[in-house]
């Protein structure tokens, strides 16, 4: 079922996310096109890692546009350039609408490692 038009933006530069981990933001912006409220999540589909919301809950009325932000968090071990490629997935509930490649931005020095 397609709920509305979905834009997730690339990552921002990266920070480092403790000692083993790096992460970037990413902005969603959704705009639900049916008169049903709609509850979406986000997983990373791939690498292995995780995401987290900045401060948002992804319900979206009917009728409604939600703008908001996430952390996308990966294990340095699981990065092996500066720029990879991600998936993100978006689901109604647990149901998959679309999966969204997007860019997770590392540090130079990874590139140099190839």
């Amino acid at each position: 079922m397609e709920t509305g038009r979905f834009y997730v933006s690339r990552g921002t530069l990266y920070q480092e996310y403790g000692e083993s981990a790096y992460s970037n933001v990413y902005e969603i912006d959704v705009v639900n096109r049916f008169n049903e409220d709609i509850q979406l999540n986000l997983k990373l589909e791939e690498p292995a890692g995780e995401i987290q919301l900045i401060a948002t809950d992804l319900l979206i009325p009917g009728g409604e546009r939600l703008k908001g932000r996430f952390f996308v968090i990966i294990d340095k071990a699981n990065l092996t350039q500066s720029k990879n490629r991600i998936k993100v997935g978006i689901y109604n509930q647990d149901k998959l609408i679309r999966k969204y490649p997007v860019t997770f931005v590392g540090p130079n020095k990874l590139d140099e490692k190839n």
